[in-house]
């Protein structure tokens, strides 16, 4: 089973990778010439990697309050 440190460290985790995805999105869309077509599939694969990430944090964040409330139980 997966203690609350572990959750609590994968969280931490999630939010660093969630960060340099979001600054590696920036890095090729802040560019003002447009977008290119090898840069708009990086693009969408940066946001699809995102939106993965988002979904992990919040399963762990689900679970971390699991946790709170089985602490508060005990």
């Amino acid at each position: 089973m997966t203690t609350q440190r572990q959750l609590q460290e994968r969280q931490q985790e999630l939010m660093e990778e969630l960060e340099a995805l979001e600054a590696a999105i920036a890095e090729i869309t802040g560019n003002t010439q447009p977008v290119q077509a090898t840069q708009q599939k990086q693009v969408a694969w940066l946001h699809r990697q995102h939106a993965g990430v988002l979904v992990l944090l919040n399963d762990t964040e689900r679970m971390l309050l699991g946790c709170d409330q089985n602490v508060d139980d005990d």
